[in-house]
């Protein structure tokens, strides 16, 4: 169930729950239409909020599922006796991990998102440390383009 399921079925305006959760009603109305996800703190107010009807995992992403999976393809990880959570993640950072060559399921598995963020920033940093430290020194000796162009 969702936000705007429950709040139908209780009669509840969006100004009204809001205020129940300690949230901004533009907060709900935006997580509502998907425009934003809410943080993991608005997620358990929000589960609260509804007596545990509108569950935080699912509000952020994390449902249980067999296997694991994401929007555009799956990764497996689960064995099938035991249930896992399916981590929803964007098509960049797959997509970047795959160029990498990094197992994404691997980084999944062991600490969500931000171990597999983390591993594409440090994989990055070291496919192209030589361009990074070239960029830094020329940073240092001749100062940003903007501070080059008189733009700050």
């Amino acid at each position: 169930m969702n936000i705007t399921e429950w709040r139908d079925a209780n009669q509840e305006s969006q100004a009204s729950f809001a205020k129940r959760a300690e949230l901004a009603q533009a907060y709900i109305s935006q997580i509502e239409n998907g425009i934003r996800r809410p943080s993991p703190a608005a997620a358990l107010r929000i589960e609260q909020a509804t007596n545990g009807e509108v569950s935080a995992s699912s509000l952020l992403g994390l449902e249980k599922t067999r296997g694991m999976s994401e929007d555009a393809s799956s990764f497996h990880s689960a064995s099938e006796e035991r249930a896992s959570v399916s981590i929803h993640i964007s098509k960049y950072l797959k997509e970047s991990a795959a160029e990498l060559d990094i197992d994404a399921a691997e980084f999944l598995s062991k600490g969500g998102q931000p171990a597999l963020e983390a591993e594409v920033r440090r994989v990055f940093r070291e496919k192209h440390k030589d361009a990074i430290q070239w960029s830094a020194s020329y940073v240092d000796e001749n100062g940003t383009l903007s501070e080059q162009f008189g733009m700050i």
